[in-house]
């Protein structure tokens, strides 16, 4: 129930020494509460904890009057009726829905004293990249929080130096104020209680949590029972930017919502059969060989597949769909509707001019589709002013609609439940949240930031917020890993052997047992490498 529905609700009643009742000409329960209180109660989203205590709340016995008990019954059907009508509608919210049945309400600290000095400790990635993005201007606007800077880089909170023993996470007071946390340590140290839960810090200062990607805040929220116990100030996640001039042009309709894979790569090659190809116009182009194979990885995902098996911790490509995934990609390119730069150089991060204007055929016209993040509308509002684009989502999957198969997400930075600076610390998350929207992308990251300053007038930017994050963005057993695997080592071995294939140095059926060896050696070499057994 959204909030101003129980504000309303709440002034309906009023009070008398026996408690809330409705108004006097209000002698009967309405039809649909007693309806609502007839559902199954659904659990999804909520503790057993909170499951418990609704039920004995239920089963205590009453002593009102006549219209305090109904009331209570009301009262309990209402609160049923929320429970069950979200669990259809809306479950994978209901995280938030009664958050303060399961915990006490925290306070928020009091605010800072600026004649007091304060000391943070902040875990994070690269002291010099962090310093320069947000340290540096935070100190400016607090200069008496002083920040000690504890390096973790690539290596897990398990696996640093601030492990107390092997196997466990760090005791509550060894734990820095803040810390710059992958998904699944976000989860693990949520569900320990060893994070501070931010809501009441938000409500206190006015945070406007409501500009962030909803779904995000909601997956947050997820791992603490409905508190949200920490912040990401970057995402990321494509949309299909389309040239609607070309789209008219030849005749072809726009892309719709709703896309599969299989009907994108359809509608690129009908772009090329209607003049498209003949006019050297490519249905959909990639702007560097990465995004060429993250397409492949993103239509395996939307027909059910993923690259690593978790339970097993071992590649799972040699599967018949996965070639049928990468062939459709593959066979696209070939036949010039889709456009692939050349394999990356040996030693280059990136192909020559990937970053420039004229490295890019959908911003010079020269493509109908593109698939790119929200950093990429700012980049095109700037190079190309003529060009008459939109967007929609990005194409989704029949087995878990609504969902985003590009979703991905930067650090997570939360505050220490056993902190003594909490209010200095959360000063620190709330900054660097509020400033990354205002910053123009890191270089070589194409992360969107979660508080976006704004969209483009005239611009469906509501495709790159309306997917919800992946079910197992916060996996444990090494799903952080696994995900820095696919995206990072096994995404440039895929387009390598691709780009074997097209070649002619490799079938298909050749280069996909040599991609699951390949692939497996390098996913035990990334474990081992992280202290992961």
């Amino acid at each position: 129930m959204r909030r101003t529905d129980r504000k309303e609700e709440a002034q309906a009643f009023r009070r008398t020494d026996e408690g809330p009742v409705r108004p006097a000409d209000e002698e009967k329960a309405p039809e649909w509460e007693s309806r609502l209180a007839r559902l199954p109660l659904g659990r999804q989203g909520f503790s057993e904890q909170t499951i418990t205590r609704i039920e004995a709340r239920l089963r205590r016995p009453t002593v009102r009057t006549r219209r305090s008990k109904l009331f209570g019954v009301s009262a309990a059907a209402l609160l049923l009726g929320t429970t069950a009508v979200f669990g259809i509608l809306q479950s994978d919210r209901m995280t938030a829905g009664i958050p303060w049945l399961s915990k006490p309400l925290q306070e928020a600290p009091p605010p800072l004293d600026a004649g007091r000095a304060y000391k943070l400790r902040v875990s994070v990635d690269d002291e010099t990249g962090f310093m320069a993005r947000y340290g540096t201007a935070f100190q400016q606007k607090f200069p008496n929080v002083q920040l000690e800077l504890i390096r973790v880089g690539d290596v897990p909170l398990t696996g640093s130096v601030m492990r107390s023993e092997v196997g466990r996470w760090p005791r509550g007071e060894e734990l820095p104020d803040v810390m710059a946390l992958r998904a699944d340590e976000f989860a693990q140290l949520a569900g320990q209680g060893r994070l501070y839960a931010l809501d009441a810090a938000i409500r206190q200062d006015g945070f406007p949590i409501e500009r962030m990607h909803a779904g995000l805040v909601d997956a947050l929220r997820s791992q603490g029972e409905g508190r949200l116990y920490g912040l990401t100030p970057g995402f990321r996640q494509t949309a299909i930017y389309y040239n609607k001039s070309l789209f008219d042009r030849y005749g072809v309709e726009y892309p719709k919502e709703g896309l599969t894979w299989p009907e994108l790569l359809q509608l690129a090659v009908r772009v090329g059969e209607q003049g498209g190809k003949r006019e050297g116009v490519f249905g959909l182009a990639a702007s560097t060989p990465a995004a060429a194979a993250e397409w492949t990885i993103q239509a395996a995902a939307a027909m059910g597949l993923t690259v690593v098996d978790p339970s097993a911790g071992r590649v799972n490509l040699d599967v018949p769909r996965w070639k049928e995934a990468w062939g459709a990609v593959l066979e696209a390119v070939r036949q010039g509707h889709l456009q692939a730069p050349a394999q990356e150089s040996e030693g280059k991060g990136k192909p020559a001019g990937a970053s420039s204007a004229e490295g890019d055929l959908f911003a010079a016209g020269k493509a109908a589709m593109t698939l790119q993040t929200y950093s990429y509308a700012m980049k095109l509002s700037v190079l190309s002013s003529r060009l008459d684009w939109d967007l929609v989502r990005e194409p989704g999957g029949l087995d878990r609609p609504g969902e985003s198969s590009s979703f991905s997400i930067g650090r997570i930075y939360a505050v220490s439940a056993s902190s003594s600076s909490q209010r200095a610390a959360w000063e620190l998350v709330r900054f660097i949240q509020e400033r990354e929207g205002e910053l123009p992308a890191a270089a070589g990251s194409d992360y969107s930031p979660a508080m976006p300053v704004g969209g483009i007038p005239g611009k469906g930017m509501e495709a790159l917020l309306e997917l919800r994050p992946p079910s197992a963005l916060f996996a444990s057993g090494g799903g952080q890993t696994y995900s820095d695997f696919v995206h990072a080592d096994f995404s440039r071995l895929l387009w390598r052997k691709s780009a074997e294939i097209l070649a002619g140095q490799r079938t298909l059926d050749q280069a996909l047992p040599e991609l699951q060896s390949e692939a497996q050696a390098l996913l035990e070499q990334r474990t081992k490498a992280q202290g992961q057994p």
